[in-house]
């Protein structure tokens, strides 16, 4: 797949749903989905996919994934998975073939910890949020053009960790990720309950403060229903650290409002159109399928592609929370 616009404008826009400072326009597709695939929550609760660190010593950068089962397991992009020496993230979106033993790229999320809690690794509704992950890619990015694989730079996710829970305030005694997500579970539960997923969905474009943040879409509405949670939890946990920055110098400060006023559908639909990447980088996934980047001055993001058929497309705007070239705003 080389044209991004073109799967870009295949999307129909629906009503958007807001809860406090988040607003989430549904993305639809009329183009039936071909690729039949599991979700990583669905199958580790079956017990037919296993994912356990790569030995007995361990490698904070690389995990094993066995699937038994005779289908293709979608692993998300910023999925965390915990347990094992520590907990990690994926760094980018995997398609685990059938019938399967294979090494996935993972960064850690626990910095603190390097000693079994249980021998493999399971999920929870956790996800690294939106901003973060938006970092995330463009380090990828860097990483695979300069021929060094899909490294996400550990020190800057330890940092960005850190960062969080020093804006929460939040105690961990091994820095994990997971304890931000506990220590705003209230929060948290209040966003999810905030929004109701409509038949046929099969993604969301997100605006926090009025600003837009992100696109996530699936190929089928039924995988992205299982998404939905963490995903959701993941862009509420940015939204209630914008609101925390009201009055705070911690982040600059974000506009409420603003960027062209995404009001309706047809003003979204505008800005998809605006994502044209000049220069794609395409490269064989960790897994099944086709990894295609792109690194704009607005806008990164990525698609995974199987067949030429996007199985799932993200994309995250530069402006809320960064700057370019990694160079990050604390």
């Amino acid at each position: 797949m080389k044209d991004v616009q073109g799967h870009l404008k295949g999307f129909r826009i629906g009503d958007p749903g807001t809860h406090e400072n988040l607003t989430l326009y549904p993305i639809f597709r009329d183009e039936e989905p071909v690729l039949e695939y599991l979700m990583l929550d669905e199958v580790l609760k079956l017990g037919v996919v296993t994912i356990t660190e790569i030995d007995e010593s361990g490698s904070v950068s690389e995990l094993n994934v066995r699937n038994d089962s005779d289908m293709a397991i979608l692993l998300l992009d910023g999925e965390e998975l915990a347990g094992a020496k520590q907990d990690r993230i994926i760094n980018t979106t995997i398609l685990v073939a059938p019938q399967s033993t294979m090494v996935i790229p993972v960064s850690c999320v626990e910095q603190g910890r390097w000693h079994y809690k249980s021998m493999v690794f399971s999920t929870d509704d956790r996800m690294y949020k939106p901003t973060d992950r938006g970092k995330k890619a463009k380090r990828v990015f860097e990483s695979i053009n300069a021929g060094t694989g899909y490294d996400a730079g550990q020190s800057d996710i330890w940092r960005e960790v850190a960062f969080q829970h020093a804006l929460h305030k939040t105690s961990s005694r091994t820095q994990s990720m997971a304890d931000i997500y506990e220590h705003q579970r209230g929060n948290l539960d209040d966003y999810i309950q905030g929004f109701k997923i409509t038949e046929g969905q099969t993604g969301f474009i997100a605006l926090i403060n009025g600003k837009i943040t992100g696109l996530e879409a699936l190929s089928r509405p039924r995988a992205f229903s299982i998404a939905w949670p963490k995903l959701i939890r993941s862009y509420a946990l940015d939204a209630i650290d914008m609101r925390m920055n009201e009055g705070s110098s911690m982040i600059p400060p974000l506009e409420k409002g603003g960027m062209g006023g995404f009001d309706s559908p047809d003003s979204i639909t505008s800005w998809l159109a605006s994502i044209n990447p000049r220069d794609l980088s395409i490269h064989k996934s960790p897994g099944l399928g086709d990894d295609i980047r792109w690194d704009e001055e607005s806008n990164v993001g990525f698609i995974l592609s199987y067949k030429d058929e996007a199985i799932h497309t993200a994309v995250f705007e530069v402006e809320q929370t960064y700057v370019r070239r990694s160079e990050f705003v604390y």
